[in-house]
């Protein structure tokens, strides 16, 4: 076995392959296995001697190669030679039998902790050689593996942008989709999830997962509020559109595992405007309107517009020139959606508004 590695170094093929023929015929296991390994580096070094014109015989050996690849898979190897297989593997394009090498590897680290860092290094070898479904399945491994949450979500956003940084938005957005799990309400992640919606060219997805954004907007206002807050939460202000947003009178929220658009909170209620008139409105009065996120507000705005579902977009941008009236960009926007919502009377207040301004 030693002389036919002397004779692969020293590029004499023909009598290696000679010469290695006895230990791939010994009954000894550990020989027979070597033995593999200094065939598949004879094939290989035989295999870089092909004229590339040759069309036929570079494909023959190719696929003698990658079964030889296969071959050396089952059997149990140093790590060094193992992560050396994992590497083959990007190199000739087995993925799956990659990802199965990782994973036999993961399991020889001593926590879950080290087995994440672990996938997380494989990750970025494959990203490294454009490997982008290899990379962004062994991020969700990671993502598996680790007992931090926080570490988890990162996992699993840069498995989604493995697959974006090759092109790829609609498998990305496949992945998201399926492998969403319990980040179904965290917030950052249903913004990366909106983006990548509309990138995949899918503003149904997208119009989905941002009035899921709005609505946990407006829950996590509502559970920060004490009743005495609640109550200061009407505005006096003669500008209709800085009248809120409130819930739907009377409002039944679904099982939280239910599908719901969470259209109800986009609707401007008249319940909410500040009038003389007696107490009976005062439970409406209680609600409140939408925090103001820029970004978020945007997102929905944008969506909605790509959606064309004008009578959304303009309750997002009524609600933000509630909470920012300061803003002229917001002022333009509800500008703009009350034309087209035939809203004059808001349209040219604001319009006005902008005016004076510029």
């Amino acid at each position: 076995l030693l002389l036919a590695k002397h004779q692969i170094t020293d590029g004499e093929l023909i009598r290696a392959r000679v010469t290695l023929q006895a230990a791939l015929d010994s009954n000894n296991p550990q020989l027979h296995r070597d033995a593999l390994w200094a065939l598949w580096e004879l094939s290989y070094a035989e295999y870089l001697q092909i004229p590339t014109d040759n069309t036929d015989q570079h494909a023959a050996r190719h696929a003698n190669l990658k079964q030889q690849l296969r071959e050396l898979a089952r059997e149990t190897w140093p790590t060094e030679q193992q992560k050396r297989l994992v590497t083959l593997t990007a190199q000739f394009n087995e993925p799956e039998l990659g990802l199965e090498l990782n994973r036999q590897l993961a399991a020889t680290q001593k926590s879950p902790v080290e087995a994440a860092r672990f996938y997380e290094e494989a990750a970025r070898q494959a990203l490294a050689v454009s490997d982008y479904a290899s990379c962004a399945q062994l991020y969700l491994l990671a993502r598996q593996s680790t007992p931090d949450k926080n570490q988890a979500r990162s996992y699993f956003h840069a498995a989604i942008r493995a697959l974006q940084s090759g092109n790829q938005p609609v498998a990305a957005l496949e992945l998201a989709e399926r492998e969403l799990g319990d980040l179904a309400n965290d917030q950052e992640t249903l913004i990366l999830l909106t983006e990548l919606a509309r990138a995949a060219g899918r503003p149904d997805i997208a119009d989905r997962h941002v009035r899921r954004l709005l609505q946990l907007s407006l829950l996590q206002q509502w559970d920060g509020q004490t009743p005495n807050t609640r109550a200061t939460n009407a505005t006096g202000s003669e500008d209709v559109a800085q009248q809120p947003v409130a819930w739907r009178v009377p409002v039944t929220l679904p099982p939280e595992n239910s599908y719901d658009d969470g259209a109800y909170l986009l609707v401007s209620s008249p319940s909410m405007r500040r009038t003389a008139q007696p107490s009976t409105e005062s439970a409406a009065l209680h609600r409140p309107a939408l925090p103001f996120d820029d970004k978020i507000y945007t997102l929905g705005y944008e969506v909605f517009l790509e959606n064309r579902k004008l009578e959304d977009a303009w309750a997002v941008a009524q609600a933000a020139v509630q909470q920012n009236p300061g803003s002229m960009a917001w002022r333009e926007r509800l500008a703009r959606v009350s034309d087209w919502t035939s809203r004059p009377q808001i349209a040219l207040q604001n319009w006005l508004l902008i005016a004076r301004q510029t």
